[in-house]
Order: C-alpha cells, then structure tokens, then sequence
C-alpha cells in the first residue's frame, strides 16, 4: 500500500477555518485508498489522537517548534524566513526515514524544509509571497521587525522550493499557479453540500473566518471604517465568527458595527439564521471556502472581488460582488431590503458549489500521490 507523510505547520482538529478545513478533508479523503502519517511541526500542540480520528490517518504526531530563541538563530545562521525557522526539528527528519519508500506531501512551502532527494508534492493553498506583498504592515515595533525580515526573505525561500526540479506543486487555483509562475495541478477546495433553504425575511449579517489571519482581520477593518458609515442607520452589526475570537482583532474588537462571537461548536444555526454572509477581503490569494460553505447553506454572499477570486461562480447570478465602500454598502443595504434577490441568490449560488466537492478533489490528489509515488520508485534504484 502506498504511504504518505503529509509535513504541515498546522492542523486543526476541530477543522475552524478554511485552511483547516483543506487540510483535514484533503487527509480523510486520501486516507481512503492509502496510509496517511500526519506530521505537524510548530506551536501550539496539537491534540493527536483527535486528528487521527477526524482525518482517518495511521498516525498523526506533534513536533514542537525550536522556541523562540532557537528560531532567531536558525534565521540568522541560514537567512531562512521566520515561518521556515519555526517549522524546524530534526526529529521530523528522523520521522520521515522510517518509510523511506512514502510520499512526501509537504503543506506550504515552510513544510519544504524537509524535501527529499526524490520527487515530492507541494501543497499549496495560497501564492504566499504574493499575500505578504498585499498585506499592510502593522502593529509594534517587534512586530514590523518581524513582518520586514518575512517580506524580505520569504518570496526567495518561495521561488526556490517551487523550482525544485523533484517538485510536484498543488494549488488551489489556476491564479495562485500563475501568481507563482509555475506549473501546477489544481486541486480546488470543496464544500459539504447541505439541503435547500430559503433565505429568511430578516436575520443575521455574517462574516465567517480566521480572526488571527491578516487579511480577514484587515478586511473588518475596511468594513468597520468605511463600509459601515455609509450604512443607514438601523442596519445590523456584523455578526464575526472565527478562531481568535475578540482577542485576536485588539481593539476593532470593539467597534459598534461588530459583535465578535469568536469560535463557535457549530456554525449551522448561525448559517439557518443568515439573511447573508459578507466577504469583504482586500488581500490574500487562493479560494475562500468561506465563500463555499456560505452557499453550500444556500446564503446568498456579498464579496469583494479578491474574496471571490479564483471560484468559478458569475457575479450577479451567484453572488454580489463590489469593491468600492460606497458600493459595498449599497449592495448590503440591498440585500437585507429585497428578500427576493436574497433568495434568488441563495438558490444559484447553492447550484453553482456543487461541483465544489472534497470527494472530487481528494480524488484528484490521490491520483497525483500514485503518480509520484511510481515516479519516485522508478528513480531510486538509479540512485543505489
């Protein structure tokens, strides 16, 4: 049977956020057919037995990062960027050698440290240097330090391991594939499809996403400063839901066009509830699968353009799309008035994630494993 290790600087669990939830529907999905070892290498711990369980994996181990003094050495003894250095311990590489004849599924470029001298994949779920490009830099001193050394040493790490001629790169999207310059399979992200519904009469204004994820924390930014004020007075505050809770937005946390839920057990009654859910992202590559699951419920969603880039979907038949504040606040205040359109929406958007499946997409990854694990064993008796 053909074995797996899939390296990656986090898994969830719980699976509560969209790059989560890539990952353990990805591993349930391939460990179908062949026997995943998950390998998470990084801070915080991770409850092992629970990611063995939700992913279906032989194994899953935890790896602690080298601290925080380790992982300024690391950077400057290699120049390697602080999201590399973090991901070092040279357990892992001992891990990895008791099945020497696996497939190495490294999960963003970090996880590349580890590449072998044989091909590999690449699992990508975002063009990341592209994202940190986009970001504003922000917060103290320490913390613009740190964003500097990551702008200026990451898109080097990036090129380099995409470049590798033993790779085999996974994105999301054609976008993120022509964003990196290379060539790519495309895995899309997918979707648990849940039955019809109708949009209710009035309900909850929602945003759904990672609160400790730059781009969303931004992007409530930009609608607390300048989407909101452009709002008739009476419209609902935006209902936020995400890993992070208030904690992670600081003091936006206090803003009066937000009511900062944080985590939550299950988002279904908050998705029963929704008269919409609203993507105002401004930064950030891949797909959102905020936007998936938002539809898979049948909500009809409002989106800047970046939210819904790289989604095959028609905005004005699946979905409102704005990228201005003023027309922004036009198109929510439109939604929460005209019931109908909200129902339409729901309605095409529900039809258009249907071919957004974790089943289909798992497929498509597995295929690629068996590829590279043929390739792989065809190339080793070269080498002895």
């Amino acid at each position: 049977m053909t074995v797996v290790q899939w390296v990656t600087p986090h898994a969830d669990p719980l699976m509560r956020s969209g790059g989560a939830l890539r990952t353990g529907h990805l591993i349930r999905e391939l460990a179908r057919d062949v026997e995943v070892h998950v390998l998470v290498v990084g801070d915080p711990p991770v409850d092992e037995s629970a990611l063995r369980k939700v992913t279906g994996a032989a194994s899953a181990r935890w790896f602690p990062g080298p601290g925080r003094v380790g992982v300024r050495a690391l950077c400057l003894r290699h120049r390697w960027p602080l999201s590399v250095a973090r991901m070092w311990n040279p357990a892992v590489t001992s891990a990895l050698r008791a099945h020497p004849g696996s497939v190495l599924v490294a999960e963003h470029p970090q996880a590349a440290l580890y590449r072998p001298g044989h091909p590999y994949l690449l699992h990508l779920h975002d063009a990341e240097a592209k994202r940190l490009r986009e970001l504003p830099v922000s917060g103290g001193p320490v913390q613009r330090v740190q964003g500097w050394w990551e702008r200026s040493t990451f898109p080097a790490w990036e090129r380099a391991v995409t470049a590798d001629p033993q790779v085999r790169v996974v994105t999301v999207s054609a976008l993120d594939a022509s964003a990196l310059g290379v060539s790519a399979t495309v895995v899309p992200n997918g979707t648990a499809l849940q039955p019809y519904r109708q949009a209710p009469l009035a309900g909850r204004v929602l945003f759904v996403g990672a609160l400790d994820y730059g781009p969303n924390r931004a992007g409530l930014g930009w609608w607390a400063e300048e989407v909101w004020p452009r709002l008739a007075e009476g419209f609902p505050r935006l209902t936020v839901i995400g890993r992070g809770g208030a904690s992670a937005l600081g003091t936006l946390a206090d803003h009066p066009s937000l009511e900062v839920v944080g985590e939550v057990a299950d988002l279904e009654p908050y998705y029963r509830e929704a008269a919409m859910v609203v993507v105002p992202l401004l930064h950030g590559s891949g797909t959102r699968v905020k936007v998936l699951e938002a539809m898979a419920w049948s909500v009809p969603v409002l989106s800047t353009a970046k939210g819904a880039e790289g989604l095959q979907l028609v905005p004005g038949r699946d979905l409102l799309v704005a990228d201005t504040a003023a027309d922004f606040a036009a198109s929510a205040r439109r939604l929460v008035a005209d019931v109908g359109l909200r129902r339409e929406l729901g309605s095409s958007g529900r039809r258009a994630v249907e071919p957004y499946s974790w089943a289909e997409a798992g497929k498509l990854l597995r295929d690629l494993v068996l590829s590279v694990a043929v390739e792989s064993s065809a190339e080793r008796p070269s080498r002895s």
